[in-house]
């Protein structure tokens, strides 16, 4: 299955990701402007081989924003040479998370253990 292909206008910073058609049943690629804040294109799938194809018909791209995942990571070095590739920071904030949880989670009682009791609050007194 091929989408028609349309104008697509310059685009240097190039955001990439993978979207799902159906809810987690067919998955296709979203190419993002992030200069603009535009979607410019939807590709059918996630293929490496795809995103190269797009991306090498876009010369002016300067940097590639992604997941940390190899497949779109390969088609940006492939498909994009001369771009910065970048990992977004969604990604990299939820790589953060994933790796401090556990962490925290271990030393919980013990991070807990040193913070200040919270003082109650004084409530003000009600003149009858």
């Amino acid at each position: 299955m091929a989408l028609v292909p349309c104008f697509t206008p310059q685009v240097s910073c190039l955001g990439i990701d993978d979207w799902s058609f159906r809810r987690g049943r067919t998955f296709g690629t979203i190419l993002v402007n992030l200069s603009s804040h535009q979607i410019i294109d939807l590709l059918p799938e996630r293929t490496v081989e795809s995103a190269v194809a797009w991306m090498q018909s876009h010369p002016e791209i300067q940097y590639v924003s992604r997941d940390r995942g190899n497949d779109y990571a390969q088609a940006a070095r492939d498909g994009a040479p001369q771009a910065t590739a970048v990992a977004d920071r969604f990604h990299v904030y939820k790589n953060l998370v994933e790796a401090i949880e556990p962490v925290v989670a271990r030393y919980y009682k013990e991070i807990r253990k040193d913070l200040p009791k919270p003082s109650s609050p004084e409530l003000p007194s009600v003149k009858e």
